[in-house]
Order: C-alpha cells, then structure tokens, then sequence
C-alpha cells in the first residue's frame, strides 16, 4: 500500500512539473502591456504569448492578436486534445506550445484515461489557458517580473463561469489525486482550483475566479465547453469514475 502510494504521489508530481504552460525552450522578448486598464479586451486577443523564462516555463506578457499555426500536426494535434478550438485559424500558442502542451496533458491519461469525458474536461481548462484566440477576455497577467531583462509571467488570473468551473470539477471529482492531490475522501471545489492554481510543482501560479457574477470588463469561459461525465458517446464514464451515472 505504501509502495503504491508512493508511486502514484510520484506521477501525480511528474504530471504538475510538467503543467507549467505553456513549455519549450525558445526564450521570445515580446513586447507589449498586459495589465491593467490598458489591456485591449476583444476576441482574437491574447494576454500572452510563448516563454520569457525558459527556467519554469514562464510565458511572455503579450497583448497581440493571435496567429495562426503553421504545421498540420499541431492542427491535428488540436483536433485531438482541444477539438473544441480545431475550427479556430488563429490561436494564442505557437506550434511548439501545442506540442509541448500534448507532451504535458497525456500524462494526465495515466489518472483520467477511464473517464474520457473527464479528460476531455481536464484538457479544455488548459487548453483554453494556453491555446484560446480569445484570452484577453477571461484572462489576465496578474503578477511579473523580470530575468536577464526580459519580462514574464509569474501569476495569472483565469476567468471560468461558475458552470465551467463546476463541469470540469464535477466530471472528475472521483479523481482527488488529479485535483488536489488526496489519496482518500474527495476534494471540494475550492481545493480542486486552489491546487490547481497554486502548489508546490508550479511556478506560474493561477488564481482561478468562477463564483458569479464575473466582474466587468471579462467573459468567462462558458459551461458549454465542457461535457458532463455520463453524456453518451466514447467518452461516457461508468458509475465507478462517474457520480451522475450511478443514477
């Protein structure tokens, strides 16, 4: 039972080491404000943009238009892990990023690969962090600082409607070591996004805010992207993963 413990607190540290997103070595000087009132909020807009600190993966702060992806794989990629941003031209993550983000959300399958609708979920959290054409409106740079003169991203603050925040929560509630590192009993929602923002394997925290309403001037990302553990289809989850299909 230790052993096993053991080994699965050691996947669980690998996978948040590697959900520093998104994560790949060019260091990019990007130039442009992304705090405060000066940040232009509409679609197409990014907060930020490839990394500034290859040491922890910090992103650069980017308040520039999205760009489209110039490699079919990374489409195909995107259709595969994202495929609610597959009809998107133009997105906030450079091909790199969409590699390394693959590299980073497969080692969640090893926990959520019995619950595809919750790995769908789980996936469309950071998807839309790293990858949506439309941050500005649900994100913001909360926090930077500087490395060698380059500025990057050490905190962020991530919009959710409260029905997306409960969506991704509720299909994956029978995951605790996935959303706030529990071997027993069950995380609550406040320490699934408190865990997820913000522990000992990340280096650029996140302040999730999903309890309605959203202040002015954000959107928050709509409960529709996510996909309740028991809807039918190749991702339906059984009772043993799954609350709702118990029922």
């Amino acid at each position: 039972k230790q052993w096993y413990q053991r080994r699965v607190r050691g996947l669980i540290s690998a996978l948040y080491i590697k959900m520093e997103l998104p994560s790949f070595l060019v260091v990019v000087l990007v130039v442009g404000c992304t705090t405060g009132d000066s940040v232009v909020r509409k679609p197409g807009m990014c907060v930020m943009y490839d990394v500034c600190k290859a040491k922890g993966d910090l992103p650069c702060p980017s308040n520039t238009p999205a760009k489209p992806l110039e490699e079919d794989k990374s489409k195909a990629i995107i259709a595969e892990i994202c495929p609610h941003l597959s009809e998107e031209e133009l997105l906030c993550c450079s091909d790199s990023q969409v590699a390394a983000l693959k590299s980073q959300t497969d080692k969640a399958k090893f926990m959520l690969s019995s619950c595809g609708n919750c790995l769908h979920n789980f996936r469309a959290l950071f998807c839309d962090m790293v990858c949506s054409p439309n941050q500005s409106e649900f994100m913001d740079v909360a926090e930077t600082e500087e490395s060698d003169g380059v500025e990057h991203v050490t905190r962020l603050s991530y919009y959710l409607s409260n029905g997306y925040a409960t969506g991704m929560y509720e299909s994956c509630k029978k995951f605790p070591m996935v959303l706030c590192m529990k071997f027993f009993g069950k995380c609550t929602i406040e320490e699934t996004y408190n865990f997820l923002g913000d522990n000992s394997f990340t280096t650029l925290k996140t302040d999730y805010h999903y309890k309605d309403p959203t202040p002015a001037p954000f959107k928050p990302r709509p409960a529709d992207t996510m996909v309740p553990c028991d809807a039918e289809g190749d991702g339906q989850c059984s009772c043993h993963t799954c609350e709702a299909a118990c029922n």
